[in-house]
């Protein structure tokens, strides 16, 4: 499009076409002049029949050279219209055709060939600054992150101890902590566990923590306790060892002052050991002590809880010999027998 522009440039305009016609117009009134003067002096008389026919020549070549000249200029300003009214439309072509250059992906040539262009930081205007007011956005800090919530155990321990009528707090069974450390408040789902008994107790503690940056989080953990009868029974004597005289009547039972388990309380006496599981504490007696005949005995008393924790204990029985002694007087026989020593 500009080499079109600079190619018209070349072309004359319309003002020097009207003074090349004014000059060709002073030639031909100096061409008639001269004729005049060829009659006056025949010296002139060659030329100004030469001027004449040249006259012509050159009014009709400028004639023709202006009718040119005329129609060129009219055909140029078409022209120049035509590519005024062009123009925009090329532009618009251009800006499409350069949308479409820029929208394809970069070679690998095209892109070692393209320069780089430095980001340039365009520069406020102080001058609208000062007349606008200045906002300034709130700064948003991180939010703290929640603390993270721990229960254990005491000692790890989950299993308790039957004892009979006792109850314990279930939340000094635990101890839980935060991290990062700030302020924990345990709650348990009962207020005691019963221990007079072997069974399992469930409870579900709820935990809350906030940290001293105010993050908030809370957790749930279910921890089962075991409570178990690991205690045997126990068995009193009256003595260890007793004495009985020969002859005399013995009851095994009269020695035993009780027979007690911590849980289930005191025992029930059995002729004969049960067979299978049986609900409570029991105990036998096994006793072979012969009142009739002296010597050193033992007898054995078992006793066993429903948890199955058993306890034997013994004590020694002797049987003591009577002595005889017969004296003899005055003719007779006389045999007195003592009965005791």
């Amino acid at each position: 499009m500009n080499k079109q522009r600079q190619s018209h440039n070349h072309k004359p305009s319309l003002p020097r076409l009207l003074t090349l016609a004014a000059v060709i117009l002073l030639l031909a009134s100096f061409g008639r002049s001269g004729s005049s003067l060829g009659t006056r002096n025949p010296r002139f008389a060659s030329i100004a029949s030469l001027m004449q026919g040249e006259e012509t020549e050159e009014v009709s070549s400028a004639v023709e050279e202006m009718e040119d000249l005329e129609t060129e200029a009219v055909t140029q300003e078409v022209a120049e219209l035509e590519t005024e009214t062009e123009e925009p439309e090329l532009a618009v072509a251009e800006q499409e055709e350069t949308k479409e250059v820029f929208t394809e992906e970069p070679t690998e040539e095209t892109t070692e060939s393209l320069p780089e262009v430095e980001e340039t930081e365009l520069l406020p205007d102080t001058e609208a600054e000062s007349e606008t007011e200045t906002i300034t956005e709130p700064v948003t800090q991180p939010e703290p992150e929640p603390p993270v919530i721990s229960l254990d155990v005491i000692d790890g321990n989950k299993t308790l101890a039957c004892k009979a009528g006792k109850r314990v707090n279930p939340l000094e069974l635990v101890k839980a902590k935060a991290e990062p450390a700030g302020k924990v408040k345990v709650k348990a789902s009962i207020s005691e566990i019963y221990l007079g008994r072997p069974h399992t107790q469930r409870v579900t503690y709820e935990v809350s923590a906030v940290s001293e940056a105010g993050a908030k989080s809370s957790e749930k953990f279910v921890v089962d306790f075991k409570i178990v009868d690991e205690e045997c029974p126990k068995i009193d004597f009256g003595h260890k060892k007793i004495s009985i005289q020969e002859g005399d009547s013995f009851d095994p039972l009269k020695n035993i002052n009780y027979v007690r388990d911590a849980v289930e309380g005191d025992a029930e006496y059995r002729r004969n050991e049960p067979s299978g599981k049986v609900s409570g504490t029991w105990y036998t007696v096994d006793s072979r002590v012969n009142p009739d005949v002296p010597g050193v005995y033992k007898v054995y008393v078992h006793a066993s809880d429903s948890s199955g924790n058993v306890k034997d204990r013994e004590y020694q029985v002797t049987v003591k010999e009577k002595t005889r002694s017969c004296r003899g007087g005055y003719g007779y026989g006389l045999c007195i027998e003592y009965k005791y020593r």
